[in-house]
């Protein structure tokens, strides 16, 4: 019994003592930042990505994008680092499509695609079919990319946020 307990403690102890490796989102925001949902982080949202559009799911994958070239941005911006072939050959991310209602700044069609992860630790936006959203993305290499990191956001919990684009985009003065 005396051996199993130290055992255990043994064990425990060296579990603590070892560097541990995750992988994880980690969105990273400047200390300095104005509050989230005041009318000044609103516009560095604006400013600050490639297209703002409010829009309806209307396509989701049912297997992976494999593009390395937007895999390679997307680990690059997380990590600052090359990926590994390893992590190349893990790197998956779908594409979705929406009919676009409102476009405050990108997006010039009735509709457009968004890249973005699956979720569970790589920062992808967990959209569903038939959804509204209202979508900050960044581009790159002819793609526009989302996720949980980019202000993105279910319709519903948005109204205020588009109140304060409108604003913006017609150069009034946001309350």
């Amino acid at each position: 019994m005396a051996r199993s307990l130290l055992l255990a403690a043994v064990v425990g102890l060296l579990s603590l003592m070892l560097p541990s490796m995750a992988w994880g989102c980690k969105c990273a925001g400047a200390l300095d930042a104005p509050p989230e949902g005041s009318p000044e982080s609103i516009a560095a949202g604006l400013a600050g990505n490639g297209s703002v559009f409010i829009g309806r799911v209307t396509r989701m994958p049912l297997r992976a994008l494999l593009y390395l070239q937007a895999a390679e941005y997307w680990w690059k911006t997380r990590g600052g680092r090359e990926l590994s072939d390893e992590e190349e050959e893990k790197m998956f991310l779908r594409r979705i499509g929406f009919e676009v209602e409102v476009s405050f700044k990108g997006v010039t069609g009735p509709r457009t695609t968004v890249v973005t992860g699956w979720g569970g630790g790589d920062c992808g936006y967990p959209f569903r079919r038939g959804e509204r959203y209202l979508v900050y993305g960044r581009e790159l290499g002819g793609w526009r990319f989302t996720g949980i990191c980019h202000r993105t956001k279910p319709f519903s919990k948005a109204e205020h946020e588009v109140e304060i684009l409108k604003s913006l985009v017609a150069g009034i003065k946001a309350p």
